[in-house]
Formats: structure tokens, sequence, C-alpha cells
């Protein structure tokens, strides 16, 4: 995997710093990664917490520490004023923000699949070997935009 990510960058024209570059591991399991990952012969750190588009994640996807930094975030606010929901709803134009979010879900999957020989496009149109865990499925993010789709009435080559 490492090597086709290498070719890929290359490919294109760009360089890892490789004293900048770590790597990042979300898993159920804790030993699901054999070892250290290395390019060109020197091991990357692997971190725990990365913070991404203003959400903390972290290995185990665990929500607690993310829910905590955003409190901390939003005590820090507390000069702001405080308004009611039904202020905030009219006072922003969108009138249903489930169908926008679902709009650009839909919209950057069609940017994904359009792409060609792209990491991106490999991991979500990759089905990963292995048994799920028991009990009910979580949710994925290919699940949503199947039922987005199903619900929007668009046909599957589109």
């Amino acid at each position: 995997m490492m090597k086709v990510l290498v070719k890929g960058i290359k490919e294109v024209g760009l360089e890892i710093n490789i004293e900048k570059t770590k790597y990042f591991l979300i898993s159920r399991c804790h030993n699901v990664w054999p070892g250290a990952i290395d390019m060109d012969r020197v091991a990357l750190e692997k971190i725990e917490d990365f913070k991404y588009l203003g959400g903390l994640l972290n290995e185990r996807n665990i929500v607690e520490k993310e829910i905590l930094t955003r409190i901390q975030a939003g005590n820090r606010g507390r000069g702001v004023e405080k308004k009611k929901n039904r202020e905030l709803r009219n006072s922003y134009p969108l009138s249903d923000i489930v169908a926008v979010l679902k709009g650009q879900r839909l919209r950057w999957y069609g940017h994904i699949m359009r792409r060609d020989r792209d990491l991106v496009k490999y991991v979500v149109e990759r089905c990963f070997e292995g048994k799920r865990p028991r009990g009910r499925p979580r949710h994925r993010w290919l699940d949503a935009i199947k039922e987005d789709i199903r619900k929007a009435d668009i046909p599957e080559e589109e």
C-alpha cells in the first residue's frame, strides 16, 4: 500500500517530507497492524490523536475526548450572546440542513467516483475482508450514500 502511495505521489511531482510524516491508525482492535510503517528505511512515528477539519480523531474512534475539547472551546467563548434555536433557524437562509448535507455528501461521492486510479476511490470501493463485530452493524459512509441515492431516485449509472 505504501509503495502505491509513494509511486502516485511521485507521478504527480510531489515529495514526502519524511521528518514531518506520521501515521495514524483507526481500529476497533488494538493489534491489527503488525508493526511500524517505514518509508525509505525510516520508521514513521505513530500518533494516538489527530485533529482533522476541526474534529479530534483517535485510534479507537472514541468521542469522549472530542466532546471534552468542544465543551472547553465553547466555555472559552462565554461572552457570546446566547440565542434560542428558533432565532437561529430564522437568521439563516438554509431551510433544511439535512438536505444540504445529503447534497454535499452526494457531490463528494460523485467527485471521488469520477477520479481515475485515486487512493481515496480505492479505499471507498474496496470491501475489506474479515468479519464484522457482533451486534448491530455500524452505519458506514457508503451505506448513507446508497440510502441517499435510493431516496433521491438517482439511477446507479449516474
